[in-house]
């Protein structure tokens, strides 16, 4: 909350310009509001991500799919059970439950 402020009071202080503090500031205040403030308050959202972004990075965390490459017939050796392939799990380790 105070770190653009103090980068101002840093740049005052080593006799740098401050006029890029200034604009970084108003910017970041401009897109909080749009972003956050004005699709609560007026029920309308101004910044959109576009459609071709939104497909290029959906598959971002998620697990890869096995591929197939020369000589394999496509069968998986995997020690995964069929029923938990594509899933992922953080801690799906063979740990004991604290319950």
């Amino acid at each position: 909350m105070y770190l653009p402020l103090a980068f101002l009071i840093l740049s005052v202080l080593m006799g740098g310009d401050i006029i890029g503090n200034i604009i970084g500031i108003a910017g970041g205040h401009c897109f909080y509001f749009i972003k956050d403030v004005v699709p609560i308050k007026f029920r309308k959202d101004i910044l959109i991500t576009p459609k071709f972004v939104s497909r290029k990075l959906d598959h971002i965390g998620q697990p890869e799919r096995p591929r197939a490459t020369f000589g394999q017939t496509g069968q998986s050796t995997n020690s995964q059970s069929e029923n938990s392939r594509g899933t992922f799990s953080a801690f799906s380790g063979r740990g004991s439950s604290w319950g």
